[in-house]
């Protein structure tokens, strides 16, 4: 499989961020879901929540060439309702080089980015 991000999305993200401006999850996972190859296959649809409230879970799971994000990315993407992520309060990157600086910069970043997606519906 082949993960990658919209042409263009890290530059608006970046843009966004410095601006102050909100950004729409939902719209930015469903973009990243388009650009799969294959495209993404979801085992037991039905399950989907339609409305809510309700509780999702999710255990990071990663291997080379599979990051974590794609596992948020997914369910924002496919979810049609109001989602509220809690998360950790910074990536700790073990054993990279730059685990000290992506720390610290995700610790700015987490605080500063305000992830919700919208209801389709509204």
């Amino acid at each position: 499989p082949q993960y990658s991000y919209p042409p263009g999305l890290f530059a608006a993200l970046v843009r966004d961020i410095l601006l102050l401006r909100k950004r729409d999850f939902h719209q930015d996972a469903q973009a990243c879901i388009a650009n799969l190859k294959p495209s993404l296959k979801v085992i037991g649809p039905e399950n989907i929540p339609v409305r809510g409230p309700c509780v999702i879970t999710v255990n990071h799971y990663h291997r080379e060439g599979f990051g974590a994000q794609w596992l948020a990315i997914a369910i924002a993407a496919l979810i049609p309702i109001n989602l509220h992520w809690i998360m950790t309060g910074e990536f700790t990157y073990p054993g990279k080089w730059y685990k000290p600086l992506g720390a610290l910069g995700s610790r700015i970043l987490l605080k500063r980015i305000d992830i919700k997606t919208r209801e389709k519906n509204d």
